[in-house]
């Protein structure tokens, strides 16, 4: 029984759906079933009020400026790439994923730099991939280490400008040190 007094019946004004609403405070407002139906009716309702401007907007919506921002797709949308060499190739996520779960299957699941065995793990290229795509799937080029030393590196070094100095210097000054006293302590 109170289940229905939640509910109340009601009729969209422009297409006659059946609405189930939730009775509450402003139900008398809601009227019409979506964004569409509230759209006819207020486009039939400036053609009735006022007709001059339905015209305006009539026209003004079939000119080829209005039309340029209507959703063209494919080789009609104005901003289509004839020549796609021309984009910025991104990583290939699940090739990257596999040479990842290779590189801890062949190192034993164990962080080349504290030793321990499990844990959460990050493969890092010691030098960057961003400028050396060749070096994206090297195995010499990565290095196994703990989640937490990887992303204190790239806090300190950036992820952009990657070397192997910078990353011989991180391991000689023993900075991933820091974040293995915080995790002790």
């Amino acid at each position: 029984m109170k289940e229905d007094y939640k509910k109340v019946e009601k009729y969209c004004e422009v297409c006659n759906v059946k609405l189930i609403l939730n009775n509450s405070r402003d139900i008398e407002r809601k009227k019409l079933c979506s964004r569409k139906c509230v759209g006819i009716k207020s486009i039939t309702k400036i053609q009735k009020d006022n007709p001059d401007f339905y015209k305006y907007l009539v026209k003004f919506n079939n000119t080829p400026e209005a039309n340029k921002k209507k959703g063209h797709k494919g080789s009609l949308h104005p901003c289509w790439i004839e020549d796609r060499s021309k984009v910025k190739s991104k990583r290939s996520f699940k090739e990257e994923k596999d040479f990842f779960n290779e590189v801890f299957l062949e190192r034993n699941f164990t962080c080349e730099i504290t030793g321990e065995k499990g844990g959460k793990l990050s493969v890092h290229h010691i030098m960057g991939v961003s400028k050396n795509k060749l070096l994206m799937f090297v195995r010499s080029n990565v290095i196994v280490i703990k989640k937490e030393i990887h992303l204190l590196y790239h806090k300190i070094y950036g992820t952009r400008d990657v070397t192997k100095d910078k990353w011989d210097n991180f391991i000689n000054k023993k900075e991933y040190l820091q974040c293995l006293n915080l995790g002790n302590s």
